[in-house]
């Protein structure tokens, strides 16, 4: 089995050892949700890995825009909730989903540029005043290289 999935030994359930879909090897948002909230024998840890958490393999235009206002409506509702919460821990919890973000949004960033056959070190642009307009532009809008790249096999072929 494909090491994103999970092996034998994982307590994984035999929908996430395979495939999702029947001969494909990628895992959309819907797919991931489905897992995470409706089947109880999926490995929740390695499905919400492999939706945010992980740099390795490529990721599509439409799931990256759709995985990116997922995170963002979820961490929206959760700011909105801490920051009633006027006290430290709330603060602190705060601070944590931040960093929860950032760190899944960079993850799927270079996934994206995965796709498009860059090294994540591109995003280093979206640094650049001005640049970084063209060059988001250039990831929501530009199609990633069809069939397999240097980063993997093509999400929308596997």
């Amino acid at each position: 089995a494909d090491a994103r999935f999970g092996s034998k030994d994982d307590n994984c359930s035999a929908a996430y050892n395979t495939p999702p879909r029947a001969g494909k090897r990628f895992l959309n948002l819907g797919e991931g949700l489905n897992l995470l909230f409706k089947d109880s024998s999926a490995d929740k840890e390695a499905v919400f890995k492999e939706l945010f958490f992980t740099s390795k393999g490529r990721l599509n235009r439409k799931s990256y825009i759709y995985r990116s206002i997922f995170l963002s409506l979820v961490l929206s509702v959760i700011q909105v909730v801490l920051t009633f919460a006027a006290n430290t821990i709330g603060a602190l919890l705060l601070l944590v989903s931040g960093l929860f973000g950032f760190v899944a949004s960079i993850m799927m960033l270079e996934r994206r540029l995965h796709d498009l056959d860059k090294s994540g070190w591109w995003m280093l642009l979206l640094c650049v005043p001005l640049v970084n307009i063209l060059f988001y532009i250039y990831i929501l809008f530009f199609k990633g290289t069809e069939g397999p790249n240097q980063y993997g096999e093509d999400p929308l072929q596997s």
